[in-house]
């Protein structure tokens, strides 16, 4: 018998609560734990004492966007596989380039494609 494998926390930054609400019980029936943030602020804040598997962040948040904020944790060093998710599929080449950017999807997105892409970066 193997170890079983721990399992691994995913950190959800959307403001949109319902999208939010979806894609956490997604990930936690994949049986991911999930952290939520509705705001760039509040991710910090959950990064200084959780420590987290990958995140998944919409680009469109109140104050800070979802680039910066990956942007932020990739300048201190520290920046997870992340998952960039937007509507907007005009960006999607351009956020693809920027620093602590995983791999962007576009909304919607179906439940498959999330976990697939998530267990990609996970290895």
């Amino acid at each position: 018998m193997g170890m079983a494998k721990l399992p691994r926390t995913i950190l959800l930054v959307e403001d949109e609560l319902t999208l939010a609400t979806a894609v956490a019980a997604v990930l936690r029936h994949a049986g991911y734990t999930v952290l939520s943030a509705s705001s760039a602020s509040d991710a910090l804040t959950l990064l200084h004492s959780h420590t987290v598997d990958a995140i998944i962040a919409d680009q469109f948040l109140p104050k800070m966007t979802g680039d910066e904020l990956l942007g932020h944790l990739a300048a201190s060093g520290h920046v997870p596989p992340a998952i960039l998710i937007t509507g907007a599929g005009e960006l999607e080449d351009e956020l693809k380039k920027k620093p602590g950017v995983s791999k962007v999807l576009l909304k919607p997105i179906p439940p498959r494609t999330l976990l697939s892409t998530l267990e990609k970066l996970l290895g």
